[in-house]
């Protein structure tokens, strides 16, 4: 068991109250993925990021974070649950997992 801190990030959804999709949207050139991972660098040895709809594009977005592990959920159109049991299963050897859906990202928007 891995005892340092990682994090799971929930980012499979469809963005679908939104006029486009969220995660890539830019405030002062960082898009929300962005803002959304980096607060936890300093904390977690990794960072897991759950994937589904719009996978290539969350991909791009954090390409220059090393320390990001991309999980696909091929399940994500089951909901949000299925990315979550995802996550948690490739997080498996942490005893410590900050979890964070990326619809409740925006206490991050202005890091």
């Amino acid at each position: 068991m891995n005892s340092s801190f990682c994090a799971v990030l929930l980012a499979a959804g469809f963005s679908s109250r939104a006029s486009s999709f969220k995660l890539t949207w830019k405030i002062n050139k960082k898009s929300i993925i962005q803002r959304a991972v980096s607060p936890f660098i300093p904390f977690c040895s990794r960072i897991f990021v759950v994937t589904g709809f719009n996978r290539e594009l969350v991909e791009e977005e954090l390409k220059l974070f090393p320390m990001v592990e991309f999980v696909h959920n091929d399940s994500f159109e089951q909901g949000m649950f299925s990315s979550v049991k995802k996550g948690l299963a490739a997080a498996a050897d942490f005893d410590k997992i900050l979890l964070m859906p990326q619809n409740q990202c925006w206490g991050f928007l202005f890091l």
